[in-house]
């Protein structure tokens, strides 16, 4: 009668211990598919900044040269209207040059 009741005690921890396993089985599976989807958030968001920093460095560039050409075009456009002005006998400078060249000084500093 000893070893019914030893043998009883014993199966009823097994089956705990089984039942407790395969929750933990479970747990674990679902962990994984958190964690492969954690995985591949990530390289996405990777991905995203990569180009979003491709984005940045290509409009600073882009940037840069627009600005370059612009004052390469506003100093011309200053040249004809200093020829302009010879030509036509005023002597000094436009108001719209005069105002440009305050502008760019402002803009220097």
């Amino acid at each position: 009668m000893t070893s019914y009741l030893a043998d009883t005690a014993l199966l009823v921890a097994l089956v705990v211990t089984s039942v407790i396993a395969f929750a933990m089985y479970r747990r674990l599976k679902r962990l994984e598919v958190y964690h492969s989807d954690y995985k591949r958030i990530l390289a996405e968001t990777d991905d995203a900044l990569q180009a979003a920093r491709s984005a940045v460095a290509t409009l600073n560039a882009e940037g840069r040269e627009t600005a370059l050409a612009l004052a390469g075009r506003i100093e011309a456009a200053e040249r004809l209207v200093r020829e302009i002005d010879t030509r036509t006998g005023r002597s000094g400078p436009s108001e719209t040059a005069r105002s440009n060249d305050n502008a760019r000084s402002t803009l220097g500093q």
